[in-house]
């Protein structure tokens, strides 16, 4: 009689004891219910020691038809654990996966894979409010459309993916890409121009130079690169990005690589403008 008690107790101690590691894993997700997972996973705890407290019970005396019956109770228990900790853990995880992929998505462009227009206001944001010197780069693709209208999308796309992986392995630790749209980039870059951007500007526009193959041709593409300065070119991120962006258009239109922003261009801008 013992036997038959016990048996079915031991399979539910097994399950129990297998049903720890997907509860644990649940545990440590940054969900909402991570505390009652986290309780779960307490309660599991409890009932192993309540399993083999019963165990051990059992061991002194014959068991009766009434310990059986609670033995098939706790062998139900263990299984009905199991079952639901190892559905639960599929579908949470796939769930927060999901949540990921859509973040993701929100937040960097399908294209050329690099942070979006979002993240990288967001980030100027943040450098302003830590106070930290640093650069403001928009960078424009010099024409682009050209390449759009000659050689077809495809090669556009084509050309913004290489570029944008070659500002990738070139770029400083702590610096910031983003496609701020169509073929315009944005670099945030700690440091002043002097002990830090030119050098990488230079580089930069060294990688952007090479040649580009695609099918059958070989295209060049150049850039145009306009630079603000925190704090010596505006205090504030609107400041910042339209400096830089005159600082752009002045570097486009004189066929320069860069340009760092003076307080002339303003003026000229708005007598372009006017």
């Amino acid at each position: 009689m013992n036997s038959l008690a016990q048996a079915p107790i031991l399979i539910g101690l097994i399950l129990l004891l297998l049903s720890l590691r997907p509860t644990l894993s649940i545990s440590r997700l940054p969900t909402e219910q991570q505390l009652g997972w986290r309780i779960l996973l307490g309660l599991v705890f409890a009932f192993i020691v309540g399993y083999l407290g019963y165990l051990y019970m059992l061991s002194d005396h014959r068991a009766t038809k009434l310990e059986i019956v609670v033995a098939l109770v706790f062998c139900g228990g263990g299984g009905f654990v199991f079952i639901i900790t190892r559905m639960s853990e599929k579908t949470i995880h796939l769930l927060v996966d999901q949540a990921n992929r859509h973040l993701h998505q929100a937040h960097h462009d399908p294209l050329t894979r690099l942070p979006n227009r979002i993240v990288f206001y967001k980030k100027l944001s943040q450098i302003i409010q830590d106070n930290h010197i640093f650069c403001c780069l928009i960078l424009d693709l010099n024409d682009f459309k050209k390449i759009n209208d000659t050689h077809g999308h495809e090669c556009g796309d084509k050309v913004l993916i290489s570029v944008a992986e070659r500002i990738r392995s070139c770029l400083p630790e702590n610096a910031v890409v983003a496609r701020l749209g169509g073929d315009e980039l944005g670099v945030l870059l700690l440091g002043s121009f002097t002990s830090h951007g030119q050098v990488f500007v230079e580089q930069l526009h060294q990688l952007i130079g090479q040649p580009i193959n695609y099918e059958q041709h070989i295209i060049h593409v150049g850039v145009s690169i306009g630079i603000a300065e925190y704090p010596r070119h505006g205090s504030n991120r609107k400041h910042l990005l339209n400096h830089a962006d005159i600082a752009m258009y002045q570097a486009k239109r004189n066929r320069k690589v860069y340009c760092l922003y003076e307080t002339h261009f303003s003026t000229t801008s708005q007598n372009v403008s006017d």
